[in-house]
């Protein structure tokens, strides 16, 4: 019998199955103190993804972050922003990711 090599299959992704929340709720801080965001990645593939977060501010990205997370797991991140002037700011998040 001659071998003609082996193959591997290898579990599914769906870039949709990572995902990120966070959570500051309702904070009040003071012009030019530092608020820190904290963020949970989630990804529900078998397989370890790579990600990259968006964090925006009323619409306009504020930052980038990336990383690594195992399936079926968890990891979490924190961002720290300040904010120069008064106002109300709405967080966001958005997420790409990847099979890792």
């Amino acid at each position: 019998m001659v071998n003609c090599g082996t193959i591997t299959v290898v579990p599914t992704f769906d870039p949709n199955a990572v995902s990120a929340s966070c959570g500051v709720g309702s904070t009040e801080a003071n012009p030019g103190e530092q608020v820190p965001v904290p963020i949970t990645v989630t990804n529900d593939n078998d397989a370890p993804a790579s990600y990259s977060i968006t964090v925006t501010l009323n619409g306009s990205a504020e930052t980038n972050l990336s990383g690594t997370v195992g399936g079926n797991s968890q990891t979490a991140e924190q961002v720290d922003v300040v904010f120069d002037s008064p106002g109300t700011f709405d967080v966001e998040l958005s997420v790409d990711a990847s099979r890792a």
